[in-house]
């Protein structure tokens, strides 16, 4: 018998086995092979072990079962660390992966077994950014997602600057704020006698993130602004910030205070004053009402989806699985991040209130908050492109962590930085379309694609913590975008129920238990009992085809 993962003596066969494989899971072109025809079994949850074969790649791992059992496909960069110790089998091993997905093997030959996984190990945790698939892929798109934001473009969309508010370049290189995009919009100060230093604002929030304008409502003027706590502590004040605030106040056409949204539980707040940050104080800041949202830091998110694969892996109690999933608390954080994307949507559109929100450094909960009140108000944010204009505007050029959160490079799998934070919003996203079916242009599959594409670092757009490291990384010449890869293959991505004539300029989701449910397409994309046997993808094509046939005939003239 040949030697597992040798390649065999036999050429031409080799050649027509490895063209199959190829054929089969559409190698990317600077995949290179690294281990091939590893026999394996998979063992797949809720039926018994399939036997097949593993091959690696310098990109991913890929299952081939030799009966009929679906193949299956890992990025090796998505994976969070290698469980050799939940069985007693020393064959086995679980892949537990950044989406909380499992895959679980057994490599009986023990020198193939601990090849493998130490390659898978090498790569998966390299410490170099610049060791990263991304950086190796050699793909060609047509599309140019590099080009899908452009931060002018954008504001101009919003009709700013305007003689309310004005764009600012005074962190053009970053020397203000490195965490912060190079144009901000900010408060116009001309107009009034109001004044202030932004410098000093700067140095009284944290990290200097100080409150800029995300998002302005046409009709009422209402602004959403996003930053970061002040730096308060246990007594200090800055009249250079109280006055900041005043100014977007006073910015404002018809509501006499600014709603200010604590994204944070008021304990975490109030806790933070002993660590040099805090939250406004009502005397101090007179023109501002404080509410708290009371949603959870990064470290009770991580450990809440974690139960969910706890749940989901190795098997699904049938009996337990509701009291199971209450008490993982998922489902209850993402109804109160929609609750306070809620009380954000309202305030602005129906009273006419400008809203700032902060947590605490303002990259994680503030940008979940922001980007979701956004999308309820906004339908431009609903449509294909809006919702990738979204996602670079609040999530990547305001600098979420997503390398630090997505954990790239780190073999820690218990790292403290470690968050979904950004997974959750796209959770999030999903739960509100499921009540909006008709307001979304996009589909499940745009969003799932999302979601696995912020952890196999296939690509340079979820790279880096912010913009300023990824301009020195020029991930724009030495990688490639993600929005290329869907713009050149929108037609899956499209929702066939979208109708954009039809739809409501504001949507306004209901935040009840009742219309919160457990995400099948995410969490169990690797367990066959979920499995459809229609493809949701197909289905989709389908009915887009069907919809365009039914406007062109009803564009026919009559006779």
């Amino acid at each position: 018998m040949m030697p597992s993962g040798v390649v065999k003596n036999n050429p031409n066969s080799n050649v027509v086995v490895m063209a199959a494989i190829e054929s089969i899971f559409d190698i990317i072109d600077g995949e290179i092979f690294i281990m091939k025809e590893i026999p394996t079994s998979y063992n797949a949850p809720e039926i018994k072990p399939q036997e097949g074969f593993l091959y690696l790649t310098n990109y991913r791992i890929l299952y081939k079962s030799t009966d009929r059992y679906p193949s299956i496909e890992q990025p090796v960069y998505a994976i969070g660390y290698i469980d050799i110790k939940r069985t007693k089998l020393p064959s086995q091993f679980d892949l537990i992966c950044k989406d909380m997905s499992v895959l679980s093997f057994d490599i009986n030959n023990e020198d193939l077994r601990k090849n493998f996984l130490i390659k898978i190990q090498q790569m998966t945790f390299a410490t170099k950014t610049s060791e990263l698939f991304a950086f190796k892929s050699k793909e060609k798109f047509k599309s140019n997602g590099w080009k899908i934001y452009d931060s002018k473009k954008e504001y101009k969309r919003m009709n700013l600057p305007n003689e309310l508010w004005k764009l600012s370049d005074v962190n053009l290189n970053y020397e203000f704020c490195e965490t912060y995009p190079n144009i901000i919009c900010i408060p116009n100060d001309e107009n009034t006698s109001i004044t202030y230093d932004l410098h000093a604002v700067g140095e009284f929030r944290s990290k200097k993130r100080i409150p800029v304008l995300s998002w302005l409502h046409q009709d009422n003027k209402a602004t959403l602004c996003r930053g970061s706590q002040p730096l308060i502590g246990v007594n200090r004040s800055s009249t250079n910030d109280e006055n900041y605030l005043l100014c977007i106040v006073e910015n404002t056409l018809h509501a006499a205070k600014l709603l200010l949204v604590d994204a944070r539980p008021i304990a975490n707040a109030v806790a933070n004053k002993f660590v040099g940050g805090g939250v406004e104080n009502a005397r101090a800041y007179d023109n501002v009402k404080v509410i708290f949202q009371n949603i959870h830091n990064i470290h009770v998110m991580r450990d809440s989806v974690k139960k969910i694969k706890d749940i989901i892996f190795p098997h699904i109690d049938d009996d337990n699985w509701f009291l199971n999933i209450d008490q993982s608390r998922w489902l209850d954080h993402i109804r109160i991040i929609i609750e306070g994307a809620i009380k954000i949507a309202v305030a602005i559109h129906k009273k006419g209130q400008s809203v700032f929100v902060h947590c605490s450094d303002g990259w994680d909960r503030t940008a979940q908050l922001t980007s979701l009140s956004m999308l309820m108000l906004d339908p431009y944010y609903r449509t294909f492109e809006g919702f990738q204009v979204l996602i670079e505007k609040e999530w990547i050029s305001f600098g979420h962590k997503f390398q630090d959160r997505s954990g790239h490079g780190d073999e820690k799998p218990l790292d403290g930085e470690r968050s979904p934070i950004f997974m959750q919003f796209i959770e999030v996203v999903w739960h509100i379309s499921q009540q909006f079916e008709t307001s979304f242009e996009f589909n499940e599959i745009f969003l799932l694609e999302i979601v696995n594409c912020l952890y196999n670092c296939r690509f340079g757009t979820f790279l880096c913590n912010c913009e300023f490291e990824r301009k020195n990384m020029k991930l724009e010449e030495n990688t490639q975008s993600v929005w290329s890869l869907i713009n050149d293959n929108k037609m899956q991505y499209l929702n066939p129920l979208y109708n954009h004539l039809s739809e409501k300029k504001v949507i306004i989701p209901v935040a009840s238990p009742v219309y919160i449910q457990f995400w099948n397409g995410l969490y169990l994309k690797n367990n066959p009992l979920s499995w459809s046997p229609e493809s949701l993808s197909i289905r989709s094509s389908e009915l887009i085809e069907l919809r365009n046939i039914y406007l062109k005939l009803n564009n026919l003239p009559i006779p």
